[in-house]
């Protein structure tokens, strides 16, 4: 405090070209007259010319004097308005400075939050307890929906584990696990501004599997067992299959009510005996593997739907 003290008073030559200044002005207002122009102004006995000619010198001399001091104040003004102007500017760059700090640390909070539930989840999806194992599926989900940063990360691990072959040769429906990330997948957001991200199911076991989402765009189904799948979307007007690819998979005896196939290829597919309402726009069936020709009277198709030329001279 006792050094701050003297920092904040004006130094001491300041007060002493004051007091000269003051000391001048008044002898230059009480002797400047006859300095300036003592050849006309009588030392004694005035006249009324003498008065007018002093009075004038006088105003003058004050006039000047205010301006001069109104002058100063402008300029002590300006430099205070500079002044606060560069406090203002510096307590705002503290203040940024100190709002991105608590950004990256609340982004980095949360990132670790997000990383230990990611942990959490996959410790449960390994375990051997089936209610664990969902407790992790279904905790990958809410992770998908809050960190669009690790959203392509859980597709990829919940694609994986539905790849996973079963222990022992299966001819029923997927297990409740197994399910449940397969309705995680059919449900996953779709990110605006991104390209939908691709699902790889390859050659997985998903006899019986119901999806209550739709959002299978540009999927990857190639020799994936979908025998008896309800492939449905109970959250909006149809499954999208649209681009996805179903190359050798098993679509036999499955449900799928008005699904998008626009573009999807289907080489070597089985598909259902029933495709009524099913879209088939811009779409190559000329290597499905159950190819009839009354398969596709029902379905939607285009001027791109390819089918074989016995099939279309109908």
């Amino acid at each position: 405090m006792s050094d701050a003290q003297p920092k904040d008073r004006p130094p001491f030559r300041i007060w002493a070209l004051g007091i000269l200044a003051v000391a001048g002005f008044v002898i230059l207002f009480w002797r400047g007259p006859w300095w300036f122009d003592g050849a006309h102004i009588r030392d004694a006995n005035l006249e009324p010319a003498d008065g007018v000619v002093i009075t004038g010198f006088r105003t003058g001399l004050v006039a000047l004097a205010a301006g001069i001091i109104a002058g100063m104040g402008l300029w002590y003004t300006h430099k205070s308005h500079r002044h606060a102007e560069k406090l203002y500017n510096h307590s705002q760059e503290q203040f940024n400075h100190a709002r991105e700090k608590d950004r990256e640390q609340a982004e980095l909070t949360r990132e670790g939050q997000v990383t230990g539930r990611y942990v959490e989840a996959i410790k449960l999806l390994a375990s051997q307890n089936t209610t664990e194992r969902l407790g992790g599926i279904y905790g990958l989900e809410r992770i998908m929906h809050d960190s669009p940063k690790d959203y392509p990360t859980v597709v990829k691990v919940l694609a994986a584990f539905l790849r996973q072959k079963p222990s022992k040769p299966m001819r029923q429906v997927i297990p409740i696990d197994k399910q449940a990330a397969f309705t995680v997948l059919s449900r996953r957001p779709q990110r605006t501004g991104m390209h939908p991200e691709s699902v790889d199911l390859r050659a997985a076991y998903l006899v019986g599997a119901v999806s209550e989402g739709g959002n299978w765009e540009y999927a990857n189904f190639g020799g994936a067992n979908l025998t008896e799948a309800i492939l449905v979307d109970i959250y909006g007007p149809y499954a999208n299959f649209s681009g996805a690819i179903l190359d050798r998979a098993d679509l036999h005896n499955s449900a799928i009510p008005g699904a998008h196939f626009n573009g999807a290829s289907l080489s070597a597919t089985i598909l259902p005996g029933n495709l009524e309402g099913v879209w088939l726009w811009d779409t190559d069936l000329r290597e499905i593997a159950n190819y009839a020709p009354d398969l596709i009277q029902k379905a939607y198709t285009n001027e791109g739907t390819q089918i074989p030329a016995a099939e279309a001279s109908q």
